[in-house]
């Protein structure tokens, strides 16, 4: 789903790139915060 809304492409292999863990809660939150937000 991080990968669909950050459209994180390779731009070399066109291939999706494997997305980092946010690690921290903190980090978590404010990510998926900015997945929810309409016309994100």
């Amino acid at each position: 789903m991080t990968l669909a809304w950050r459209g994180d492409i390779d731009p070399k292999t066109g291939s999706p790139r494997l997305p980092i863990a946010p690690g921290r809660a903190d980090r978590m939150r404010y990510l998926l915060r900015e997945m929810a937000q309409p016309g994100a």
